[in-house]
């Protein structure tokens, strides 16, 4: 057997990260006709599978780019290469086409969509605190008698994450930003997430029962 197609079966099985490099390789002596046709099979399967997995990756890749704008684009990258630290083949052999690394990038996958959930979500709850602010005609950070239970440490953090120094309430009541600074986005950990629904809960309250005392008037 020659032994570029040695080489390029070898190398194909490393892409692939197959255990067995030198599976079926050792053909008894036949005819060349019959070893030569044994061998372009062989190749022709791995290529084969190459082509498959590598379709595979690149849309799981498409797939991770997708929460980029929700989740930043240093995220994703730190996901990417996440899942393939540990199974790094050599540049030599190229892109890695392993299955593990096509489970570790479909478990990224799986991880960043919960993440851009709970980005989602806290998305809501800050646009509802900044129009509750507006609807109650408070200011930020406005304490209320039970200082305890208004959860207003948050409103400074929910200020930097829309990129606002302060707001003001006008006249009419909407509310409106006085001046701009670099916006330090909030993480959707459990912490922030409880922290801003605890606010807009708090906030609708009092919304709530504002609008029933005028309903009794």
């Amino acid at each position: 057997m020659r032994y570029s197609y040695a080489q390029q079966i070898s190398t194909l099985r490393i892409r692939l990260r197959h255990l067995n490099l030198e599976a079926e390789l050792q053909i008894p002596n036949k005819a060349l006709v019959p070893k030569h046709k044994r061998i372009q099979t062989i190749i022709h399967n791995l290529s084969q599978t190459k082509f498959n997995r590598k379709i595979q990756v690149e849309n799981l890749l498409k797939r991770l780019e997708k929460f980029s704008p929700i989740l930043g684009q240093q995220f994703i990258q730190d996901a990417i290469t996440k899942s393939n630290q540990s199974l790094r083949i050599g540049q030599m052999f190229g892109a890695n086409l392993s299955l593990e690394y096509i489970a570790c990038l479909e478990q990224q996958a799986v991880q960043c969509q919960l993440e851009s959930r709970r980005g989602q979500v806290l998305h809501e709850h800050i646009h509802e605190i900044f129009n509750l602010w507006g609807h109650l005609g408070i200011l930020p950070a406005t304490p209320s008698a039970n200082l305890a239970a208004d959860h207003l440490d948050i409103d400074p953090v929910v200020l930097a994450h829309l990129g606002f120094k302060d707001v003001a309430v006008t006249v009419n009541g909407d509310i409106k930003p006085i001046g701009h600074c670099d916006s330090v986005k909030m993480l959707p950990t459990t912490s922030n997430l409880k922290q801003a629904k605890a606010r807009q809960l708090w906030l609708d309250s009092k919304r709530q029962k504002r609008e029933e005392l005028i309903q009794t008037c």
